[in-house]
């Protein structure tokens, strides 16, 4: 299903979280809708593994016994925030990197090799050998609404503003590509503001 104004627009529509007993498999979608083994479930639920609840019409929290959290963000735009206890340090892999405090080797795939790039990360942890790989370069979505070009433009611009709230970061972290990333994501948006606040 196309997200935005083209068919590149970064988006969720669904969260899966198969436990490690694959016994419960817990699918929240973008609506807020949560199924637990393919049915429709009200919330809050506890089970002997995991307990799900909904703290605020944002979000909705699943914890499980396995010392990982999982905060799920379904407005403005669907967002995932994983958290593990520490005692998972160095023992994880996959897209969200393997919690050993090494920037350097987050892009280390199956194989053991770490990647150069996000998108040959990326392709190597597809689920679904059917889906298409990631394409290295898209066209610019900014291109296609001026109004979107120019509110993405205020607001990405605050992460390089060299007086802004992210100055202090800009001796850790250069704020180029965050902006363009936040502008390409903000100008994709059919409603660029309901896609700011994630971008930035």
């Amino acid at each position: 299903m196309k997200c935005g104004l083209t068919d590149t627009e970064t988006c969720m529509r669904a969260v899966t979280l198969a436990l490690s007993s694959r016994s419960t498999v817990i699918r929240v979608q973008s609506s807020g809708s949560v199924f637990v083994n393919q049915i429709l479930s009200q919330l809050p639920l506890y089970t002997a593994e995991v307990t799900v609840f909904k703290p605020s019409s944002f979000y909705i929290v699943i914890q499980t016994t396995l010392g990982v959290q999982l905060q799920i963000q379904l407005s403005p735009v669907m967002q995932i925030y994983i958290t593990a206890i520490s005692s998972y340090k160095g023992t994880t892999c996959g897209l969200c990197g393997n919690y050993n405090d090494v920037q350097a080797d987050e892009f280390r795939v199956i194989s053991g090799l770490v990647e150069g790039t996000a998108v040959a990360f990326a392709n190597t942890w597809k689920t679904m050998s059917s889906c298409p790989d990631v394409k290295t370069s898209f066209e610019n979505p900014c291109s296609l609404s001026i109004e979107n070009e120019k509110n993405a433009q205020h607001w990405c611009s605050m992460l390089s503003d060299p007086k802004g709230v992210f100055s202090p970061c800009h001796s850790e972290i250069r704020p180029d590509t965050y902006k363009t990333n936040c502008m390409y994501d903000s100008c994709n948006c059919e409603k660029s503001e309901d896609c700011m606040c994630a971008a930035v």
